[in-house]
């Protein structure tokens, strides 16, 4: 008989792992964006990927625009996210 979990987390165990490989994946789905037709069913799709992806790792470093830097002030802010992501230092939550 299979043991069943009796709980689970509502984040993951790993959320820097998670938000690594989120950030490889857009990478992926910009570089979709510099080589398809703009518009087209490629790019529409990739832009849905990429929408889906800053959701999930707004969702998970909880601010808004994980990926996006912005004014010097946000800089700062992107900063502490690498280092989170480097595990340098503890996620929010």
């Amino acid at each position: 008989m299979a043991s069943r979990r009796k709980s689970r987390f509502e984040r993951p165990r790993d959320p820097a792992h998670v938000v690594r490989s989120l950030r490889a994946c857009r990478e992926a789905m910009t570089k979709v964006h510099i080589e398809t037709t703009p518009f087209g069913p490629t790019y529409r799709l990739a832009s849905g990927v990429m929408e889906a992806i800053d959701a999930f790792a707004d969702h998970l470093s909880g601010a808004k625009g994980y990926f996006h830097i912005g004014a010097a002030s946000e800089a700062a802010r992107h900063d502490n996210w690498m280092a989170r992501e480097k595990g340098e230092l503890p996620w929010p939550w």
